[in-house]
């Protein structure tokens, strides 16, 4: 059973391999090998920089000039020393990234697959703010028509009656005028 596991775990390495991924180990391997440089390079910075200073005391006119441009060494092979770090970090990372899609989200094997890959349609479009005000300025808008035209004739009834009436007195009373 255990062969078998080592079997396994072999394959696989060779078919991450075969598509130009690495295999877990070698990201392993990557990442220690990209820790060890980075202390290396920590140590060497750091050797620099004691010796930067053992000249600085040594000589006395020059030992300023001499520190200063040791100074600027170390500074400078410290921050070469980061961005080896940053970029071989990155570049782990991102093999770890694509060792774990590769294992944890396999290819779909189209060559017996019957069913057909999902796929989401389009998204809907989207509305403007006046589609989704019209409909329901149209129903306020009936509602009011609705109660509001039996409101106006009504009123217009009254008023043409008080009309009439008006203009019958106001006919009477003139009447004598007209004579």
């Amino acid at each position: 059973q255990q062969q078998q596991q080592q079997q396994q775990q072999q394959n696989r390495s060779r078919a991450l391999q075969e598509i130009g991924l690495f295999g877990i180990e070698d990201v392993g391997n990557a990442m220690r090998t990209a820790g060890s440089v980075a202390e290396q390079m920590k140590q060497r910075t750091q050797e620099a920089m004691t010796k930067g200073a053992a000249v600085a005391q040594q000589a006395k006119g020059e030992a300023k000039v001499a520190a200063d441009k040791g100074e600027a060494v170390a500074s400078q092979a410290h921050q070469q020393t980061g961005r080896v770090v940053k970029k071989a970090a990155d570049k782990a990372r991102n093999a770890t990234v694509e060792v774990v899609k590769a294992v944890a989200i396999p290819k779909p094997n189209t060559a017996t697959t019957t069913v057909a890959p999902i796929t989401t349609g389009r998204p809907p479009e989207t509305s403007s703010w006046w589609q989704l005000v019209s409909p329901s300025a149209a129903a306020v808008g009936s509602a009011i028509s609705r109660w509001a035209f039996p409101v106006v004739a009504d009123v217009a009834l009254a008023s043409v009656a008080v009309l009439a009436a008006e203009l019958f007195v106001s006919a009477g009373r003139h009447s004598p005028t007209f004579h």
